[in-house]
């Protein structure tokens, strides 16, 4: 699944996009960061690989841009756990089979902590620039 990412420019493009959506938004950089982190974090399931992805994408752009490298670093690392909080997310199965608990609870009890923090995070890093 990276290799085909990465071959196709996949998330570049889409990084380009919902920047330019975002422009007139302060901190830009960091609210399509968090945006296409949870988006290729649910479509993956894994947190490192969406971490090192746009690390590699979004952290130099964040930096030429004036953020802070604690800053740019944290939006990063952020917005790839947040794919594991959202459905299908492969660790609440995982997680569910381990500690014996329904899938289905899990994932509901997932949901507003998920969306909750995608949306402190945007206005915290909305703040931080």
């Amino acid at each position: 699944m990276g290799y085909v990412m990465e071959r196709g420019a996949l998330v570049d493009k889409m990084f380009y996009s919902i920047q330019l959506a975002f422009r007139r938004v302060p901190a830009s950089l960091a609210v399509a960061t968090l945006i296409v982190c949870t988006f290729w974090g649910i479509a993956s399931g894994l947190v490192g690989a969406v971490v090192v992805l746009m690390g590699v994408i979004a952290f130099n752009p964040m930096l030429r841009a004036g953020y802070d490298v604690k800053l740019a670093s944290g939006v990063i690392t952020a917005g790839g756990t947040l794919g594991i909080l959202i459905p299908p997310s492969v660790m609440i199965i995982v997680y569910a089979a381990v500690a014996g608990q329904s899938v289905v609870k899990l994932y509901a009890a997932a949901m507003f902590p998920a969306s909750s923090w995608r949306s402190s995070t945007s206005s915290t890093s909305s703040a931080g620039r």
